[in-house]
């Protein structure tokens, strides 16, 4: 019997420890094999190189243990071995990462004691955006006028914090104490925001001090993806138990974090883009400048405030009065010639002088100062100014390698846009290839143009586990024969524990996890956004909604009011791309018997709280532009809606900048490729809530007919459906629901729900013939496991 076997088979330790609560499956049981192979090709390679292995798996594989055991037992051996090494398990949303510390980690932390003899230790991290700000509450509380109640719950925070602060300090703790359920606001009409800490109050706190403490000598840590992130950019930092640079500047240190497991790794993108998309607004240039010059920070004086303030204004009145609102209302580049520049350009001013002169005078007004002999908001006046200069250092930087420079291993841009509503001028700043940000965890890139600088992997081995993950260079993972064409390419590539960077393993969970049906639309899909549309948020389209989404909502009610008497009543879920369809269809329910049943959640509402809700209320309708994924409602919806296809609003900024080093097809190219997995994860997502548990049934109502209709359901050749054929967007269903999808029923306003048959002038077939039936037992049925899944269709 295998290590993993020993844990995961029938009177294995799981089953000990939960003899009830605890089922085999075999996919969990063959990811985890796959896990610990990688586990042990991490320890062969020490460094040498990081082992990497990508998995796709779907809800209820039980993905969290299966990368949890092998990854602790490992650990678990290297410390009875009297070796240090440490483990991370990072996510993108709070939430999983409360459900893996509540639910998974102290179960496999058990049984692994159980079969090593060796307890490890576990230690959360939290950003300081977590952390409770007395100085935000006692300002509150001395200056807001409001009622009451409110400020009787400051005063109560701020009893707790002063009692408690110095052992937590957090907002979910502080909630907890006060009996505040987790998902509503700390303090009535007041976003949580406003009282959290800033990083710099943060460092002050001891309970965040001790929070540090914890993580940096834990066995295992648990963190986001932007703080694994954050800490692989300052060398490891965190990871490596928070040394200082020079002293966490060797090959090995002893007590770094040796193997990771990136949770929701879909989402890596995005936080790796968090970390290089920067936006500096030339008016706020002037307004910190003018601050510092107040505080007396440095030698910023009137002078250079004002000049900051005239490049500001040259640069806005550059525009003249900008784009026209009504003919073309997107974000645009300031090209026109500013007034007295000889015929310059606005750009050519920010290039060529402005703005490196007025970096190079700031950066000589603050050289030096002496920040113990400031005052508070003199210092933090003085932040406000480095953070202005690390800006324009990265800014600068880049146009230096555009204009002649050499390097730029992370593919930055730079561009100046400025809004047609504010007319604010700024410079923006993005990667065209997040990926190579997620790559120095892979590498442990020094920052150097230099091959020979790159050092060995601070990184053993990683996993890289979701339900939809990304093509692979988006999450750091490149063809080593194309990396080979660039110049400044990394030194080592990754040890990949799959054949190449186009495959990835996949596992599903078995047939009988969850029953699938499908209605799809015969409508003519709905009219495509423009960019300016998307941009603004003022698209509609209320010929295909009064048309074809309305009625197939009604159809969607009459058949969920038509219940098997379930007693409470199952719940309906309307996924939408916008606030701007939340609205429409609470419009529209409000003249509907079924309105009054309607929970909407808008941009900006509490998910959580809109959830909570919905699971106390009998036959609720949840209209959510939210809730495409983070929604778990596990035995409560029985009918789900995809009323659009969620594709990405366009970035009207990013798409600039763009255009400042691509032409138009290269723009439009990037945009595509950065857009087309975007789309396709949070389309697979958001069906994905309609199966969160074994016995969860479904009937997924997809409106927009750019979805498509299914081969087998085409060939019957029905009138009544159309071509259909759509974008082919159905590799986002799981594999075990593939025969109900090529069953799928259709809706059309003029014949509401009908299942396809073949036209009546074929005359009434007994079977469906030879060739269909082939057709249909060759259709696949289960991805095996461990093996990929082939003819993949693109969007």
């Amino acid at each position: 019997m295998t290590m993993i076997e020993d844990y995961f088979n029938q009177g294995g330790r799981l089953n000990q420890v939960r003899p009830k609560g605890y089922a085999i499956r075999r996919e969990q049981v063959a990811m985890a094999e796959q896990i610990h192979a990688c586990m042990e090709k991490a320890d062969a390679l020490r460094g040498e190189r990081c082992a990497i292995l990508p998995i796709q798996g779907d809800t209820g594989i039980g993905k969290t243990l299966a990368a949890l055991v092998p990854m602790l037992h490992k650990v678990a051996l290297h410390r009875k071995a009297g070796e240090m090494a440490r483990c991370g398990y990072a996510t993108f949303t709070t939430q999983l990462r409360r459900q893996v510390a509540e639910r998974d980690l102290p179960l496999a932390l058990e049984v692994v004691a159980k079969e090593t003899g060796v307890r490890l230790t576990a230690a959360e991290y939290w950003g300081s955006g977590q952390y409770l700000s007395i100085n935000a509450l006692e300002a509150a509380g001395k200056e807001l006028s409001t009622d009451a109640p409110t400020m009787d719950r400051i005063q109560a925070v701020l009893d707790w914090l002063r009692k408690a602060g110095a052992d937590s300090g957090l907002m979910v703790d502080a909630k907890a104490a006060l009996g505040i359920p987790e998902h509503e606001p700390l303090v009535p009409q007041y976003h949580d925001s406003a009282w959290a800490c800033t990083w710099r109050e943060a460092r002050t706190l001891s309970a965040y001090q001790a929070m540090r403490g914890r993580v940096q000598n834990a066995d295992i840590l648990l963190l986001s993806h932007a703080a694994a992130l954050v800490n692989a950019h300052h060398w490891f930092s965190l990871l490596n138990g928070g040394k200082p640079k020079e002293e966490s500047d060797s090959d090995d240190p002893e007590d770094g974090v040796r193997y990771m497991v990136f949770d929701e790794a879909h989402r890596l993108p995005d936080a790796a883009a968090s970390l290089t998309d920067r936006t500096v607004s030339l008016r706020r240039l002037a307004r910190v400048l003018e601050v510092a010059h107040e505080q007396k920070v440095g030698a910023v004086d009137e002078d250079l405030v004002n000049q900051a303030q005239a490049f500001r204004d040259i640069i806005q009145k550059a525009g003249g009065d900008g784009p026209d609102d009504q003919q073309n209302d997107e974000v645009v580049l300031a090209s026109q010639p500013v007034p007295h520049g000889d015929g310059a350009t606005a750009r050519e001013v920010l290039r060529k002088a402005g703005i490196r002169a007025l970096y190079l005078n700031i950066l000589k007004s603050v050289k030096g100062v002496r920040v113990k002999s400031l005052s508070e908001s003199a210092r933090d006046a003085l932040m406000d100014v480095h953070d202005i200069c690390d800006m324009l250092d990265d800014y600068l930087s880049v146009l230096d390698v555009k204009d002649g420079g050499k390097g730029n291993p992370y593919q930055l841009v730079t561009g100046l846009s400025w809004s047609p509503v504010q007319r604010y001028p700024s410079l923006n700043m993005s990667s065209v290839s997040p990926g190579r940000m997620v790559a120095r965890y892979w590498r442990h890139y020094p920052g150097s143009v230099v091959p020979h600088e790159a050092k060995p992997s601070a990184l053993w081995g990683a996993v890289i586990l979701s339900a939809t993950l990304p093509d692979l260079p988006e999450i750091g993972i490149f063809d080593p024969v194309e990396e080979e064409k660039i110049k400044w390419a990394w030194q080592k590539s990754p040890y990949l524990m799959i054949p190449n960077v186009r495959s990835y393993l996949r596992f599903e969970p078995e047939r009988a996890f969850g029953t699938m049906d499908f209605v799809l639309s015969a409508a003519t899909a709905p009219a495509t956004m423009s960019d300016t549309q998307q941009a603004s948020g003022s698209w509609n389209n209320p010929e295909w909604e009064q048309n074809h989404l309305l009625p197939m909502i009604d159809a969607m009610m009459e058949a969920a009011d038509e219940n098997d008497g379930v007693a409470p009543r199952h719940g309906v879920l309307i996924l939408v791309p916008s606030s701007i369809d939340v609205d429409m269809i609470v419009a529209y329910g409000a003249t509907r018997p079924w309105g009054e049943r309607i929970i909407a959640q808008r941009k900006g509402d509490s998910l959580a709280a809109k959830a909570a809700h919905f699971r106390k209320s009998s036959g609720a309708v949840l209209v959510s532009a939210g809730g495409w994924e983070g929604l778990n409602l596990p035995g409560q919806v029985r009918h789900l809606m995809i009323a659009r296809l969620p594709k990405s609003p366009v970035n009207m900024v990013w798409k600039e900048i763009l255009r400042e080093k691509y032409d138009e097809e290269k723009v439009q190219k990037i945009m595509r490729l950065r857009n087309r997995h975007h789309f396709l994860a949070k389309l697979k997502q958001g069906i994905g809530r309609g199966i969160r548990s074994t016995d969860d049934r479904v009937t997924v109502w997809v409106a927009d007919s750019r979805f498509g209709i299914p081969k087998a359901v085409r060939m019957l050749r029905d009138p009544r459906v159309g071509g259909g054929g759509g974008e082919a967007v159905f590799e986002v269903i799981p594999t075990r629901f593939r025969p109900a999808l090529n069953q799928a029923r259709i809706f059309s306003a003029d014949d509401g729900v009908f299942a396809p048959k073949a036209p009546a002038d074929l005359g009434k077939p007994k079977s469906l013939g030879d060739g269909m039936l082939k057709f249909l037992k060759d259709l696949p049925t289960a991805a095996p496991v461990g093996r990929s899944s082939e003819n993949r269709l693109s969007v």
